[in-house]
This record gives structure tokens, C-alpha cells and sequence, in this order.
């Protein structure tokens, strides 16, 4: 994620104003209620379906897409990209010559 997208995401979150903030403010709460405990945004993975990812105090991650209402549990970042490119499976692109 880069410079610019950490920033965004972090406005976002804090500034409960704004509709995105409101959204990733709603998603931080089904993170928290799933987790236990507090949660802190830590990305966005994803081009197509995004999913806000979420770092608990218990060191699990947390994945709220738009389009679901379960929050995804994940050990590892790795445990994630699996997750995703197995639901999103990429579209197949063929060569002309």
C-alpha cells in the first residue's frame, strides 16, 4: 500500500465525518465485535473486491469486504492472498499473435 493510501485510509478511519470514514468506521466495529477486542486498520488488499484488513491486540487480522457481512479471520498475510486468489480467481488472459 502505498504513501498516499496509508494516509486515506487513516483520514478515513478517524474522520468519522466523511462516507468513507463512516464505512470503514462501521466495518472497524464488525472487526471489534469479532475480534473481542480493539482493532487498528492496517490496509486495503484487493483491486476489484477490497477488503479493509484490520490487525486485533491478539495479533490475528481481520478482512471486511463491502459485499459480505462475515469478517474473514486470518493468522497471517500469506493466509489472506490465498484466501482471495482462491474466491477471486483471476481472469484468464490469452496472448494474440
Amino acid at each position: 500500500m502505498g504513501e498516499g493510501a496509508a494516509v486515506e485510509l487513516y483520514k478515513a478511519y478517524y474522520d468519522k465525518g466523511a462516507s468513507a470514514g463512516k464505512r470503514i468506521c462501521e466495518d472497524a466495529l464488525a472487526a471489534k465485535a469479532t475480534a473481542g477486542t480493539e482493532v487498528s486498520p492496517v490496509g486495503i488488499i484487493g483491486y476489484y473486491y477490497p477488503a479493509t484488513v484490520y490487525v486485533a491486540e491478539n495479533g490475528m487480522l481481520y478482512c471486511v469486504h463491502e459485499y459480505e457481512s462475515d469478517v474473514r479471520v486470518f493468522a497471517d498475510v500469506e493466509e489472506i492472498l490465498a484466501y482471495e486468489l482462491q474466491v477471486h480467481r483471476p481472469i484468464r488472459i490469452e496472448r494474440r499473435r
